[in-house]
């Protein structure tokens, strides 16, 4: 199993994919990297983070497709409220008004002078036109305000929400481009410098492990330099304690340096 297969499972906890396979085979002949190569500790946790942050988005999307959805079902309750309502207004008018027309029709009729019957009728005109424009102010009026108010919810909504979507994709898609090219340009500047070099050597031969944790941390530097507390150079060879075995021979513990 190789190191980048170890890792992945470590990590994850499972085998990787066929496809998975692939693009850390690309990666690995991209930047010249070895099955074993301790590289593999940083970019597969890389990876991993990278991944989980362009899922964000598609969350993001869901739960504004909800909101959205939501939003138009309450608009059309609301709707439909309104409809209701007029529809009961016009009717009580109408019934009103018939009621009206019956009581006076009653009393035209059943006067006996032809004058008064006049006058009735044009009083009946009279009346019957000032309803009628009444009724169609106030018909207009209610379907002028309730069409209005709705079409500027709708708008300031449909604004908001194309506005809002907008901005979090250009600012989400621009942090995560920096983000990369930051962490890609520091990972790629040690790995390709002496030090990054060095310890890659070091790494080969089985003497530290993980390199750029050490690296990190300043041990890396004490160990390439043999700059620890007691330790000597001697004969190419940092030497870091001297023992003795049963035999009183001295048994030494170090490190060829680079």
């Amino acid at each position: 199993m190789t190191k980048f297969e170890t890792v992945f499972q470590g990590f994850y906890g499972r085998n990787p994919t066929d496809a998975e396979i692939q693009e850390h085979y690309r990666i690995k002949a991209a930047m010249d990297i070895r099955d074993n190569d301790a590289l593999w500790l940083i970019l597969i946790p890389f990876q991993y983070y990278t991944k989980a942050l362009q899922d964000i988005p598609q969350a993001i999307e869901v739960i504004s497709d909800e909101f959205n959805q939501n939003s138009r079902q309450a608009m059309q309750r609301y709707e439909a409220k309104i409809k209701s309502d007029l529809n009961s207004a016009v009717t009580a008018a109408g019934q009103v008004v018939a009621s009206t027309i019956l009581q006076r029709k009653m009393q035209m009729w059943s006067a006996i002078s032809i004058t008064v019957f006049a006058l009735v009728c044009i009083g009946l005109v009279t009346v019957l036109w000032a309803g009628r424009t009444q009724f169609h102010d106030a018909h207009y009026d209610a379907g002028y305000n309730a069409g209005y108010n709705k079409g500027t919810a709708d708008g300031q909504k449909a604004g908001y929400s194309a506005g809002s979507n907008a901005g979090q994709k250009t600012g989400y898609e621009k942090g995560m481009a920096d983000a990369r090219d930051m962490n890609a340009l520091a990972m790629t500047s040690w790995a390709t410098g002496e030090a990054g070099k060095t310890a890659r050597q070091l790494y080969e031969h089985g003497l530290i492990d993980p390199i750029y944790k050490l690296y990190k941390s300043g041990d890396l530097a004490k160990i390439l330099k043999c700059a620890g507390s007691g330790w000597r150079v001697q004969n190419g060879y940092c030497l870091s304690s001297v023992t003795t075995d049963g035999g009183g021979g001295a048994v030494y513990d170090g490190w060829r340096l680079p």
